[in-house]
């Protein structure tokens, strides 16, 4: 390990806090870098440690999707963690709504080891303001619950955001391919790739990529698993600054 000269430009991880050449971490160097105002980079080893499939490839994904059955994924379903029922007795006038807006520690039997947090719009808009991740990749997620009666709620409630997201991902879209015309789910400034059940209904999945970013579909492993899953994944090329 090199050791770090004060005349160096290096960089700061904004979890474990721990600096790194620019060089040696593969970033360009930019004015907001010298100056400091750079916080959303995470070093290798925490995102080894947070993101334990980043180091995965294609072809593992694919040798993992396609050895998963029903039965192989019985272990998910019955999986005890995921009991989230909810309180029998709940009286609605002992709760401030818009204080109280984090769920899993308000409304639900169980203690969930989560360090997600929630925001109202207003606190998401100050949040992403006040961060550096407007800089960055970006990335929301709705678990929509039916595209088609929720679809202009996420429109509405994206443009009530300052952010424009690179991607937008989508899961339980409950699209029927031969029921619904995707184009009745045109996002401008999107282009918008999904799989869908095609045996029951329910599931699906979506993802809506900013038409600026350099986008491949990868085919192989972007498939419907019967009674196990819908994945739908891709290639971004994101600009190095």
């Amino acid at each position: 390990m090199k050791r770090l000269n004060k005349s160096q430009h290096k960089i700061s991880c904004c979890k474990c806090h721990n600096c790194c050449h620019l060089k040696c971490a593969n970033v360009v160097i930019s004015d907001q870098m010298v100056n400091n105002v750079i916080d959303d980079w995470f070093c290798p080893i925490c995102i080894q440690q947070n993101l334990p499939f980043s180091n995965t490839d294609d072809e593992d994904l694919e040798i993992l999707f396609s050895g998963l059955t029903e039965e192989s994924f019985r272990i998910y379903k019955t999986c005890k963690r995921m009991n989230f029922e909810t309180i029998t007795k709940l009286n609605s006038n002992k709760f401030n709504f818009d204080k109280d807006i984090n769920p899993d520690s308000n409304f639900y039997d169980c203690n969930i080891d989560t360090t997600c947090k929630y925001y109202s719009d207003e606190e998401l808009n100050i949040t992403l303001k006040d961060s550096s991740a407007k800089y960055g990749f970006s990335i929301i997620h709705f678990n929509c619950r039916s595209l088609v009666a929720h679809f202009t709620d996420i429109q509405n409630f994206l443009k009530n955001i300052i952010v424009k997201f690179d991607v937008i991902a989508l899961s339980e879209t409950w699209i029927i391919p031969d029921q619904h015309d995707l184009s009745d789910f045109n996002y401008e400034g999107y282009t918008m790739y999904t799989t869908s059940r095609t045996v029951k209904h329910g599931g699906g999945v979506a993802l809506y990529v900013n038409e600026n970013l350099e986008c491949d579909v990868i085919g192989n492993i972007s498939k419907v698993i019967e009674n196990c899953m819908e994945t739908v994944f891709v290639n971004l090329t994101l600009k190095t600054n």
